[in-house]
């Protein structure tokens, strides 16, 4: 179980023993419900998902049913003391996403979401951010930058412990003329 006084080894340890059992398990019930729901077109069924593992830890899974195939994204809470994170695998690269509780508060406040707690949040962000790149250039006080298709994510990457702290989100139009430059080297993103 994640708990807010583990170490960044012990989280990493954990989540990458439950890690084949989450993905086997989302296989079996994607390859069901493509059979079931008998998916005929390219568009996707989707939705976002909890699951409670056998360490007891809480995943969001998200699950994408094509007609010819399925693509799916985990991410774990973790309980800390200054509230809810969420902690993504990144693919098969040993890299760990670690989403802060402010990152995601954030994220409602600049969309004008409205959302009631941390859990509808990092839902919200799963639906609608499947795709982003992750840039790692000096950015103001920050290692790196994240484009995903409503703003910014800005954070730090630990190289030691391979995380990639995701602190804070942005939107595109809080980008400054100061950062033009900045802005045109990721404008294509936003388009």
């Amino acid at each position: 179980m994640l708990l807010p006084n583990m170490s960044m080894k012990e989280i990493r340890k954990e989540i990458e023993e439950e890690l084949p059992i989450l993905r086997r398990r989302t296989e079996y019930v994607a390859t069901g419900l493509k059979y079931s729901r008998n998916v005929k077109s390219n568009v996707a069924l989707a939705g976002t998902f909890n699951y409670c593992s056998e360490f007891q830890n809480t995943w969001y899974v998200r699950l994408e049913l094509y007609k010819s195939s399925y693509r799916y994204s985990f991410m774990a809470a973790h309980p800390t003391r200054k509230g809810l994170c969420a902690i993504s695998p990144l693919n098969n690269t040993g890299w760990l996403l670690y989403f802060t509780k402010h990152c995601f508060y954030r994220y409602d406040e600049r969309l004008k979401l409205g959302l009631p707690d941390t859990e509808a949040r990092i839902k919200a962000f799963m639906n609608q951010e499947q795709d982003f790149s992750i840039c790692p250039e000096r950015w103001g006080h920050f290692d790196l930058y994240c484009v995903v298709s409503n703003g910014l994510i800005l954070g730090r990457a630990d190289k030691t412990n391979r995380i990639f702290s995701m602190n804070t989100y942005i939107t595109k139009d809080m980008i400054r003329s100061g950062q033009i430059k900045f802005r045109k080297k990721s404008e294509y993103v936003f388009q």
